[in-house]
């Protein structure tokens, strides 16, 4: 995947890798997607490939996210949207880490300030 930073605004490469299990604990894989009115964070659920009359589609499934409050820790706390979304892979923009909260399965972390382009991207939502 390819992005231009927010923070130096130059071409960088990264390469997306989704597993459901990372050293035996679950993986919460976050991402900023460009949305038709605006920037999108979600938790990443699964990366998809379907085939249409010969096509191939390439798809994100996401559980989307608004940002509630910065908490004292200087983590954004995020709250889960109602329904999934499915939005094609050319609209993923940058990938982020995401932390579940322990007293609530329908909120998460952000923490932007771990990278400088996601406090950007962080700032737009």
């Amino acid at each position: 995947m390819t992005y231009r930073s927010l923070e130096t605004y130059e071409e960088i490469s990264e390469k997306l890798r989704c597993k459901g299990n990372f050293h035996g604990r679950a993986r919460h894989d976050g991402a900023f997607f460009d949305g038709t009115r605006g920037p999108i964070f979600g938790h990443v659920l699964a990366l998809l490939q379907v085939k249409l009359a010969d096509t191939p589609y390439r798809l994100v499934l996401f559980q989307p996210y608004s940002i509630m409050i910065r908490d004292s820790t200087g983590w954004l706390k995020l709250a889960a949207l109602p329904k999934p979304a499915l939005r094609p892979l050319s609209d993923l923009k940058r990938m982020a880490y995401i932390q579940p909260d322990p007293t609530d399965t329908n909120q998460m972390y952000l923490n932007d300030v771990i990278d400088p382009d996601w406090y950007e991207r962080a700032k737009q939502l």
